[in-house]
């Protein structure tokens, strides 16, 4: 869903800079609540995940489609609202069709 930040956790720990990776780590870990997008009793983890995950990626613009193939199952139009609130994103107001990840307060990287 955020690959940048799977490179700044790199990065970070490759400077030893163990603040950073840990910040960086942790927020990793709050993103991954992405896989309770949909309710165990619609559809299993790996659907409500690899759904989620999918959702995320499209609208931060990293895909252009985020279909599944069967058998997994769809995800809802507000559980696609979940997966957006998890990963915050940022439209530009000029171009609509440029969307970024709202990084908020993370320290940058050396």
């Amino acid at each position: 869903v955020d690959p940048d930040a799977y490179a700044r956790l790199y990065r970070a720990a490759r400077a030893g800079d163990w603040a950073a990776a840990r910040a960086e780590q942790e927020r990793l870990v709050r993103l991954m609540r992405l896989v309770n997008a949909a309710p165990a009793d619609r559809m299993g983890r790996g659907s409500s995940a690899l759904g989620a995950f999918k959702a995320a990626l499209q609208l931060r613009g990293v895909i252009d489609c985020a279909v599944m193939a069967p058998p997994q199952i769809p995800l809802n139009d507000e559980e696609i609202g979940f997966a957006g609130a998890e990963v915050p994103v940022r439209i530009d107001p000029a171009d609509p069709t440029r969307v970024t990840l709202d990084r908020g307060a993370l320290p940058p990287l050396p």
